[in-house]
């Protein structure tokens, strides 16, 4: 069993501590690549009118972006972490994405924990002891195009990513990569690309291990001046999904092993 509290409460005190590691998240999306299943997320399908919200996956086109997936979800290293999909997160009925996962990864257990580790109930003390941590690292980030940065300290490069950056935006994996191996270590990254960030992390891990990455998706929204269309955003900033959708329980869910 794997506590969702205590889980968070592991990775803030590598932060704390300044201790390097890579955290990948492997959330539905990730796992429906990795399963070669197509998918959308668009104003049709699910009503997400911001670019940073949109992407797709379609899996006759877009084998090369699957393929590097999996090689990072079957990369294995001390300080590489995944958090993967629970079966209270995923809402897939019929089989276990969790145990699916934990069998098709290269992470030993001890190096497994929630894709959602940081947003849902988990999200409130994101915001007051994760977040704050960030003035104390020299930041690389990458993040769509859209953002504003005046709200995330110490930035010493950024990278845009457009709308589906998993697929549109690969080059960007080779100019992080540049980066890094020309800069000293002890920076912290932040990931605000999707499935793309997880590319990016395996990458630069095997390059360089001693900075910190951090995938972190839609929870930089408020900082990066984004959309709070998701919804344990919407009920962080006290509204209505869309308008419409009650989603207070979000900050009080807590998810199972």
């Amino acid at each position: 069993m794997k506590d969702f509290k205590q889980e968070f409460n592991k990775y803030l005190d590598k932060l704390e501590n300044r201790q390097p590691f890579a955290f990948t998240r492997w959330a539905d999306g990730e796992l429906w690549i990795l399963e070669n299943k197509s998918y959308s997320l668009s104003p049709e399908s699910h009503g997400y009118i911001y670019p940073e919200d949109q992407k797709e996956f379609d899996a006759e086109k877009h084998q090369s972006h699957r393929e590097k997936l999996w090689e990072a979800f079957k990369y294995k290293a001390d300080n590489y972490h995944i958090g993967i999909t629970t079966n209270s997160d995923a809402g897939i009925v019929g089989y276990s994405p969790r145990d699916w996962m934990i069998d098709n990864s290269g992470s030993d257990i001890e190096n497994t924990t929630y894709a959602n580790l940081f947003i849902n109930s988990n999200y409130i003390d994101f915001r007051k002891k994760i977040v704050p941590l960030f003035s104390e690292y020299e930041v690389a980030i990458v993040c769509n195009e859209r953002s504003t940065l005046d709200n995330i300290p110490n930035v010493i490069k950024d990278f845009r990513v457009g709308s589906n950056c998993i697929i549109n935006d690969e080059h960007i994996i080779d100019e992080v990569k540049d980066f890094t191996a020309g800069s000293k270590t002890g920076i912290l990254f932040l990931f605000a690309a999707s499935s793309l960030g997880n590319i990016c992390i395996h990458e630069l891990n095997k390059l360089e291990p001693n900075n910190t990455y951090l995938d972190l998706g839609s929870a930089l929204n408020p900082d990066l001046g984004l959309s709070l269309d998701r919804g344990y955003l919407s009920a962080w900033n006290g509204q209505l999904q869309r308008g419409m959708w009650d989603t207070s329980s979000y900050l009080v869910r807590e998810e199972t092993w």
